[in-house]
């Protein structure tokens, strides 16, 4: 890396990941508990289809879990990548791509909650539409990545 400060984003972002996943790891454990604490503390019709179907409602919360770890280690893959100086490559874009994809599986885990938690339909929007940004960045790469090549190849 050329620039300091571009170094010092790239590990406070390796930071702020890594402190993401260990908030996941975290809440994977404390799952149970959580669910438990948040059914007995609310009042609503939510929170009375989530207590009749507590094991179906925490298997999607562990289902949600699952994309979420995914696309964390992808992202810590793709800044090592980047610290690394191999931005426009074409396996950057791929890394993208499955962090979008990602971002799709959490939006159908979100729409599924749905049946017990209204406000679930709003996150799967967010997530689907960062699904759809990030496939647009990886094509951006992609394109990069032609260009980077062209340009090696160029005396």
């Amino acid at each position: 890396m050329k620039f300091n400060g571009m170094k010092r984003r790239i590990i406070f972002s390796q930071i702020l990941t890594w402190l993401l996943l260990a908030g996941l790891a975290v809440l994977a454990a404390a799952l149970p508990w959580l669910l438990t604490f948040y059914v007995g503390s609310h009042i609503s019709p939510d929170s009375y289809a989530a207590a009749e179907n507590f094991g179906a409602v925490l298997a999607l919360c562990y289902c949600a879990l699952v994309p979420a770890f995914a696309a964390d280690g992808l992202m810590l893959w793709l800044l090592r990548r980047v610290k690394r100086g191999l931005i426009f490559v074409s396996p950057s874009a791929m890394v993208i791509q499955l962090i979008a994809v990602c971002c799709f599986a959490e939006c159908a885990v979100f729409v599924l909650f749905s049946m017990y938690f209204l406000i679930s339909l709003g996150i799967a929007f967010a997530a689907l539409f960062l699904g759809i940004a990030l496939l647009v960045v990886s094509d951006v790469v992609a394109v990069g990545a032609e260009i980077k090549t062209e340009n090696d190849y160029t005396v």
